[in-house]
C-alpha cells in the first residue's frame, strides 16, 4: 500500500466512524484509575461509555479491552 492509499483509507474509515453506548455492568463505588479515553458516565452500578467505531462490535471490542488493561496494571 502506497501513502495515498493508506490516507485514502484512513479518511474512509474516519467518515464511516459512528457514536456507540456500551453499557456494562459495574460494583458499587467503581471507578477507573488512569487515562480515560471515552466518555463515560457511572449511573446506579451500569457505566455508560461513549465509543467511536464503525460497528457495535468494535465498540464492544474497545471497551472490553481498556477494561482488561486496568485490570492488568493492578
Amino acid at each position: 500500500m502506497n501513502s495515498e492509499q493508506i490516507a485514502n483509507a484512513i479518511i474512509e474509515r474516519a467518515k464511516n466512524l459512528q457514536q456507540f453506548t456500551v453499557h456494562v455492568p459495574v460494583p458499587k463505588g467503581w471507578m477507573p484509575h488512569g487515562s480515560i479515553p471515552y466518555d463515560l458516565m457511572v449511573m446506579k452500578g451500569t457505566a455508560h461509555i461513549r465509543v467511536y467505531d464503525t460497528a457495535e462490535e468494535g465498540a464492544i471490542a474497545q471497551v472490553r479491552n481498556w477494561l482488561e488493561s486496568m485490570e492488568n496494571e493492578e
